[in-house]
């Protein structure tokens, strides 16, 4: 399952940063490129283990999974919180139904990732849509728009999540009432 992989690639990238001469390298690199004897020198390592910090590091494969989100539009918390007042987007939770059932945007609607194939004739392709799931680290969202755009629906997601919306103060609800009301509408 994608999550367990997810899950692993975290431990991958927490052992690689395990190191305090990788963070450093990695410090020397978020500054600009560098060769490898550029960073051995600044670093005060010898180039060889430099080289090996740097194997480590290029293991642990730092940006896999979400390395492709920049082709996924986003849209800010503010932004949607003034789009929904204006109702001009359809915003999905497409995290599994108990956590929406627990919580989540005043508004949403409720289609895991999961259902969303089955039950796509539900989204219309005439409103943009926004889909948010728990956060920076969740990929339910980046899912569910690249399932949505491929399907012909006008789709970004949240740049959060939603306990970033809820710490934020912005509008939340919680229970199975939205859900009701969603299954009637259909």
């Amino acid at each position: 399952m994608f999550k367990n992989q997810l899950f692993e690639q975290f431990a991958r990238i927490g052992k690689a940063l395990a190191s305090g001469r990788r963070l450093e390298l990695l410090e020397l690199l978020a500054q600009g490129e560098r060769t490898v004897e550029e960073l051995a020198t600044q670093s005060g390592m010898s180039v060889a283990n430099t080289s090996l910090h740097l194997k480590a590091l290029r293991e642990a494969q730092l940006a896999t999974y979400l390395q492709d989100r920049g082709s996924l539009a986003a849209i800010g918390s503010q932004e949607l919180s003034r789009r929904l007042k204006e109702r001009s987007v359809i915003v999905l939770d497409v995290r599994p139904e108990e956590e929406y059932r627990a919580g989540h945007i005043a508004g949403a609607r409720s289609i895991p990732v999961s259902e969303l194939q089955a039950r796509l004739r539900e989204v219309p392709k005439s409103k943009k849509i926004v889909a948010y799931c728990r956060g920076p680290y969740c990929v339910f969202a980046d899912e569910a728009v690249r399932f949505l755009r491929s399907n012909g629906r006008k789709a970004v997601r949240l740049e959060s999540g939603f306990p970033d919306w809820k710490a934020r103060g912005l509008p939340v609800s919680a229970g199975i009432a939205e859900i009701k009301d969603e299954a009637n509408r259909r």
